[in-house]
Order: C-alpha cells, then sequence, then structure tokens
C-alpha cells in the first residue's frame, strides 16, 4: 500500500514539477497597459523577449521559455485598438479600448490549473461565442480557452474586455 501511496505523490508532485504556472494577474494588467511601456514592462519586468510588431504598432508579440524547453513556452499577442476620438464640453481628445490577449501556451501548461484558477477568482463559466472554445465571464473580462491543442500540443486562450 505504501508503495502505491508513494508512486502516487511522485507521479502528482513531477506532472505540478514540469507544469508551468499561468499568471492571471500579469493577464489583467495586460489589457490595461500602454503601449509606450509593454517593452520595458515585458521584457525588463517578465522576462519576455519581443519577437515581432505587426499592424502599424498595434499588435506586440512576446515569448518566453522556460529551461530552454520549447514545452514550457508561452507566447504574448497583445491587441491595441485604434484611437477612438469623443469630444466633451467642446473639446476632442481620444481614447483606446482595453486590450485584447492572444496567448498560446505550449503542452507543459495545465490547462485544468488554469480554468480552476479562472474560477477560483469568481469567473463563471459560460456558452461560448466561438466554436471550440470553453468561456468564463466576469465583470468586463472574457477568457476563451481552446477545446484542443493543436497539433504541436499547445492551446490557444484569449483575454477580451470591454
Amino acid at each position: 500500500m505504501k508503495k502505491y501511496i508513494i508512486i502516487f505523490l511522485v507521479f502528482t508532485l513531477s506532472n505540478l514539477i514540469y507544469s508551468q504556472e499561468f499568471d492571471l494577474n500579469l493577464m489583467k494588467k495586460l489589457t490595461k497597459i500602454s503601449f509606450f511601456s509593454a517593452d520595458d514592462f515585458m521584457i525588463e519586468g517578465y522576462g519576455f523577449e519581443k519577437i515581432r510588431e505587426e499592424n502599424d504598432g498595434l499588435k506586440l508579440v512576446y515569448a518566453r521559455h522556460y529551461n530552454n524547453d520549447w514545452d514550457n513556452t508561452i507566447i504574448i499577442s497583445i491587441l491595441s485598438s485604434k484611437p477612438i476620438q469623443k469630444e466633451m464640453n467642446g473639446l476632442k481628445y481620444f481614447y483606446r479600448k482595453p486590450n485584447v490577449l492572444d496567448i498560446k501556451v505550449a503542452q507543459n501548461y495545465n490547462i485544468r490549473v488554469i480554468k480552476d484558477s479562472i474560477l477560483s477568482r469568481g469567473f463563471e463559466y459560460i456558452d461560448s461565442p466561438l466554436a471550440g472554445f470553453t468561456a468564463y465571464e466576469k465583470e468586463k473580462y472574457t477568457y476563451l480557452i481552446g477545446k484542443e491543442p493543436n497539433k504541436e500540443g499547445g492551446t490557444q486562450i484569449m483575454l477580451i474586455t470591454d
């Protein structure tokens, strides 16, 4: 009996050791970050590498892989909206909607743990507006998580805000 308990504990702990943690606080911060400070925030603050900039600077793509293992990779694309012009009290000003995140996590990220973390923060499961995704919503935030990994084993996660 002890042998089975030890095997179970070793298997459970090894799964936790090799499973990467998904930082929900970082994701929330990225929906609000200014594109002017995104590079410093992601590179200096969180150790990501900038992969590319697209769409006239409205899409920034960063990646990080742990221990030089591609199965521990996370790629985060931050998508900004074009400035919207408003007028208030005769004055014109510009503002942007919150950023949208398109995240790809490699196979060592435990999707069940990510979903449990989202649920533990008060998000509720809702019917997904997109086929192939599971959706969780809280206030103005919606997480969409791919139901099936891609052929490389990675899973897509999106965070959309109103």
